[in-house]
């Protein structure tokens, strides 16, 4: 029996290989060996370009209006967790200094050591 990924669609056992891609006969769903590559290296890169990755400690880099108050530069955002699926394009949820746990984007933080 040979070593075939399920199919990402639908998940059933039933996938062969036609020339350089997968094909499943259940739902028709045809994918690549470098597609499942391109999935998995997804990275999540703050404001200055750091590889972010679960329990991150950050801060804000710009002032952020959140209704009517600010998040003000520099504020801490600690324990960061990386989302699957982004909620509204934030892609992380945080401890933020003062606010407590929030949505933000990974665009307006900067790692910190």
């Amino acid at each position: 029996m040979t070593d075939l990924p399920k199919c990402p669609s639908c998940g059933e056992n039933y996938t062969y290989k036609d020339g350089h891609i997968y094909v499943c006969p259940i739902c028709f769903q045809e994918w690549s060996d470098k597609e499942e590559a391109a999935e998995e290296k997804k990275v999540t890169r703050d404001a200055v370009g750091n590889i972010l990755e679960d329990g991150d400690n950050a801060s804000v880099v710009k002032d952020l209006k959140l209704g009517s108050d600010t998040i003000k530069q520099g504020t801490k955002v600690t324990n960061i967790k990386i989302l699957e699926n982004p909620v509204n394009g934030h892609d992380i949820d945080a401890k933020v200094e003062g606010f407590g746990s929030l949505y933000l984007k990974s665009s307006v933080i900067k790692k910190v050591n």
